[in-house]
């Protein structure tokens, strides 16, 4: 039965096939994902550290209502897919008193193929981002961290490649659901849907980003329309 609260997490890590595991997730008649795929809510740590860079440019999703309509709480998992998580000092505390039952699931991968996979992608910008690679990639770190939290699925990117719906119905086996028929999640080259790209250079505009602080819920129902996650 329904809880209203979110109660299944897909923390990270980037770079791991996190956005075609969240549609695969959707598509289960008991699973609902959030109207778009990262809200951020929970590492307030973040929050912080990016407001003071960046005036509240990012992260518009700022309080339980709002974070809560996101979801109809119809189902059995209502997912939260937030690769911020778990780098953040704070989310796995704040998950933890938000809802203690949660279930949590992490997918790592080869370090060597990560870090590559990070730097092509940070290459691509025009300001590259400039990673700290070592950090990032230290998974056993971030692992533990959350693992004094809560009892974490942790599996491997490479088993997801090899046979997506093995992959998917060991997940649905873990949240004692029945295996289910997966359609084909279809991503462009770069990972990510066709739209996605062109919607992310508009909602980073200074008067867009001044829009979604007021109406993330509607910037939101935009990513939905232009098939954007």
């Amino acid at each position: 039965m329904a809880m209203n609260k979110v109660n299944l997490f897909l923390i990270g890590f980037p770079r791991c096939g996190t956005t075609s595991i969240h549609n695969y997730l959707g598509q289960h008649k008991d699973i609902e994902v959030s109207d778009f795929k990262e809200p951020h809510f929970f590492c307030s740590d973040i929050h912080i550290l990016s407001d003071l860079k960046w005036r509240k440019k990012y992260f518009y999703i700022r309080d339980f209502k709002t974070y809560n309509q996101l979801f109809k709480f119809n189902k059995k998992y209502s997912v939260d897919c937030s690769i911020s998580y778990i780098y953040s000092e704070d989310a796995a505390s704040n998950i933890k008193r938000y809802n203690p039952k949660a279930k949590i699931i992490i997918i790592k991968r080869s370090k060597k193929d990560f870090i590559k996979s990070m730097i092509r992608k940070d290459m691509k910008h025009i300001f590259p981002r400039g990673y700290d690679y070592n950090l990032i990639s230290d998974f056993d770190q971030h692992i533990k961290m959350w693992s004094n939290y809560f009892d974490p699925l942790i599996l491997e990117y490479e088993d997801f490649k090899r046979d997506n719906q093995k992959f998917m119905n060991n997940i649905f086996k873990w949240l004692e659901l029945e295996e289910t028929g997966l359609k084909k999640v279809r991503l462009n080259a770069s990972g990510i849907r066709d739209n996605d790209s062109l919607y992310r250079k508009v909602i980073d505009t200074k008067l867009f980003c001044k829009i979604k602080m007021r109406f993330p819920l509607q910037v939101a129902k935009l990513g939905r329309m232009l098939n954007v996650r």
